[in-house]
């Protein structure tokens, strides 16, 4: 007979595993056979969910960068859906994780994905922190539209120079009475990545409330991951807050993946700085905001003959600095209260690169009308003409326009 000889360590994690999983088998039992358990839990739970559909006739002029993209025929938009889950864990610590399929950000492909998942906890009255995909953002008043999540934006698509997204990393935030401010620090990504030379994201934003009806607000971020490049990374980590977040005009060209060739793409979020101003002025009836921001990074996109391009023309990145500057305004009016309202929005951006200093100006314009059915249901319309300049950061790479329908419910 042959005779086992265990070592102790090997012993040890043979009792581990035993034990973990027998706590697997256990836990859930317990749980089930513990009724007022089960209801605890789901009395912390609040869900809420987003469903919205879209339909648009759109086209570019001749000369785009995809000539499919100047045959285009109407027709609807894939669906959106989300999840959202609010989670009251202790008295002080909260999360919220939401599920969607968001086809202009995640692409199409028929599955929900984690787009949202976060932990708050309170700190105390005045300060929390906050862990999971943070918000990465720069601007502080404007709605926004989020795969089916949409109904805080008064028009459709979102603003070209709008810089958002999510992304793994810890925040802080505080708020006095009138004065508000975040601080965050991503790894710049959704993703995880641990490379050497990845470099981090920082975005600082605060707010001040002058008064019940006029806000004032400011965003400022850095980002450090362009040493990646300098080291030959082939695969480089850079920061997606500045190429924005999926958008609602869907041009052939993109396929069936996100949609970001309708955003500026001038910034490849490597080594970049930005800053960003922004106020609002609201009542009952009418909301005006205006905004001033610009970008610099010290690499551009380049295309095989190692020029400046935009993101969806590049074969590589050089290390040659590309700026932009945008200013944007946008009012809403309702003609009905609660009900019937007007809106606009308009944007331009230009190219302050070095060496360019004509034909680099992008430009969209955003006319709209919403009709709430009920406070859950929201219709919009909306007209929407994007130029682009030669040398701008557009990147349907001709001037369009067209029209854009939603309804959105949410619950």
């Amino acid at each position: 007979m042959q005779k086992i000889n265990f070592k102790s360590g090997k012993v040890t994690q043979l009792v581990s595993r035993a034990l973990i999983a027998s706590t697997i088998l256990i836990v859930p039992m317990t749980a089930t056979a513990d009724g007022n358990r089960s209801k605890d839990f789901l009395d912390r739970v609040k869900l809420t969910g987003f469903i919205s559909q879209g339909a648009q006739a759109l086209e570019a002029d001749d000369g785009a960068f995809n000539a499919l993209d100047s045959e285009m025929d109407p027709g609807f938009n894939f669906i959106r859906y989300a999840l959202g889950f609010n989670i009251q864990l202790t008295d002080n610590i909260s999360a919220f994780v939401e599920l969607s399929e968001e086809p202009n950000d995640f692409g199409v492909d028929y599955t929900p994905h984690v787009d949202f998942a976060i932990v708050t906890a309170n700190l105390d009255k005045n300060h929390t922190v906050q862990i999971g995909t943070n918000l990465n953002a720069l601007f502080n008043f404007r709605g926004y539209s989020d795969g089916a999540v949409v109904q805080s934006n008064p028009l459709i698509g979102n603003s070209p120079a709008d810089m958002v997204t999510a992304a793994e990393g810890i925040a802080f935030a505080g708020t006095y009475e009138k004065f508000h401010w975040d601080f965050t620090v991503s790894s710049g990504s959704f993703g995880e990545s641990f490379q050497k030379d990845r470099g981090f994201t920082y975005i600082l934003r605060s707010t001040y409330n002058v008064n019940s009806q006029f806000s004032l607000g400011l965003g400022a971020s850095i980002s450090g991951h362009g040493d990646q490049v300098r080291n030959g990374t082939t695969a480089p980590v850079s920061s997606a807050m500045y190429r924005g977040d999926g958008d609602t005009y869907r041009f052939l060209s993109a396929g069936n993946g996100p949609i970001r060739n309708t955003h500026a793409g001038l910034i490849p979020g490597l080594d970049t700085s930005a800053i960003h101003l922004d106020a609002q002025y609201a009542t009952e009836t009418m909301t005006f905001r205006g905004w001033y921001g610009m970008v610099r990074d010290d690499f551009s996109y380049v295309d095989v003959n190692g020029e400046q391009t935009v993101a969806n023309q590049s074969v590589g990145f050089s290390e040659f600095d590309s700026e932009m500057s945008f200013v944007g305004v946008e009012g809403t009016y309702y003609i009905t209260p609660k009900k019937f309202y007007l809106a606009g929005r308009y944007v331009t951006i230009s190219n302050d690169s070095n060496g360019i200093s004509s034909q680099d100006t992008m430009t969209r314009l955003q006319l709209g009308l919403g009709y709430k059915y009920t406070d859950n249901v929201l219709f919009k319309v909306e007209y929407v003409n994007q130029t682009e300049e030669v040398n701008s950061a557009g990147q349907i790479g001709a001037d369009w326009d067209g029209i854009v329908m939603e309804a959105s419910y949410s619950f």
